[in-house]
């Protein structure tokens, strides 16, 4: 029979292995959470990175963009009174007017992108397949009609 000094040199013996598991358990955690933190910062660098990349990208697209735009416009008032006859090329840069409207879109989709990306989560929003459809025929129209295509 043991006694009770025996029993309490196990228990403590016990207590002890115990202390050291935890120890090292809580070790490795705390290893675990300083690598998640040190992830966590580069993900953060990595995400203003980006921001700051759509905000340059989209600014310095929007100049060029925009002088096409006009150049567009310069060109419908020289040619079109010279060409009325060839309704092509009014076609051709009604086409063009619209790409560019559409550039520009993206161009402004981008950088509410970023923007909403900083703010917290929002609601999501109901998108209309119909008018989806609508601006897709419109970036492929001139292969539509190239295909003969029905949509």
């Amino acid at each position: 029979m043991k006694t009770a000094e025996q029993e309490l040199q196990s228990l403590n013996e016990e207590l002890a292995a115990a202390t050291e598991e935890l120890s090292a358990a809580n070790e490795e955690i705390q290893s675990g959470n300083a690598e998640r933190l040190t992830a966590n910062s580069q993900l953060t660098r990595i995400t203003a990175d980006l921001d700051n990349f759509i905000y340059t990208a989209s600014h310095d697209l929007k100049s060029p963009i925009l002088n096409i735009e006009g150049l567009l416009k310069v060109l419908g008032r020289k040619v079109l009174p010279q060409l009325p006859e060839d309704k092509a090329i009014g076609e051709i840069l009604e086409m063009m007017t619209t790409s560019v409207s559409r550039f520009k879109q993206t161009i402004t989709d981008l950088t509410d992108i970023a923007r909403i990306q900083k703010q917290s989560a929002e609601e999501p929003e109901q998108v209309y397949l119909e008018k989806v459809v609508e601006d897709v025929e419109v970036d492929l129209r001139q292969q539509i009609l190239e295909s003969e295509a029905r949509i």
